[in-house]
């Protein structure tokens, strides 16, 4: 009887240091550290827009499944101060890994009339891992947007050429005056085609067979020291003949 329980005591010893022996290490922190990812920022009507293109895997190529934090950094500073402070926010975020795809959008609603932005991103795996910073490179600058064109009208020239008239708008969504370059953005829908198109002046020339049953909205985009700040869409205006 003592040597069965000898042999059984001697064989699950040597499973368990077996199966200890098979543990993979630890990855070292050179080859943990998610790989180099990107962003945008975009303006918006409401303030920016921060596209992340979060990384799916580690420098040493192994996939990353999880991502302990998302850390952005805003600088935000007045325009009118002569030595204007400078203050920092921290906003940290926890985003979800999945197979779906690895596009993360935050919207940054606080802003401020008339304020400076800069932004950097950078990512946490775990309380050891983290990337480096990532710069947005453009200083962005935000105003209050402008009204939406005023006076939409349409003229129709011939049965496939209309053209579209408005006029500038004169203030912003607060009511202030509007004292920088305005340009606009026109948006066509022909049954479930949607086109956009950029123009610089208060007049669109259409014109083919998908005018005569399209639905039109405007939109002004202010230039504010570089920053395309667009404003709320018109009414659609529609064709029907």
């Amino acid at each position: 009887m003592k040597q069965v329980v000898w042999v059984v005591l001697s064989f699950l010893v040597l499973v368990l240091f077996s199966g200890c022996g098979k543990k993979n290490p630890p990855l070292p922190p050179s080859k943990s550290v998610p790989k180099e990812f990107s962003f945008e920022v975009k303006p918006t009507e409401a303030g920016f827009e921060l596209i992340i293109f979060l990384p799916t895997e580690t420098k040493g190529g192994y996939p990353l499944v999880k991502i302990s934090s998302l850390i952005i950094e805003k600088e935000e500073f007045p325009l009118d101060e002569g030595r204007p402070k400078i203050k920092t926010y921290e906003i940290k975020l926890s985003p979800k890994l999945h197979s779906a795809g690895n596009l993360y959008v935050y919207q940054d609603y606080q802003v401020k009339h008339r304020y400076g932005y800069r932004y950097r991103v950078k990512i946490k795996k775990d309380f050891l891992v983290k990337t480096t910073w990532v710069e947005f490179p453009n200083t962005l600058y935000w105003h209050n947007p402008p009204l939406f064109p005023e006076n939409i009208t349409c003229q129709v020239l011939t049965e496939d050429a209309v053209r579209l008239i408005w006029k500038k708008p004169e203030n912003d969504i607060k009511g202030m005056p509007l004292d920088y370059p305005i340009t606009y953005e026109l948006e066509r829908t022909s049954g479930q085609k949607v086109e956009t198109f950029y123009v610089r002046k208060e007049e669109f020339l259409d014109r083919g067979s998908a005018i005569r049953k399209a639905c039109y909205r405007v939109r002004s985009l202010l230039n504010f020291r570089g920053t395309q700040i667009p404003g709320p869409k018109s009414p659609p205006l529609c064709l029907d003949r």
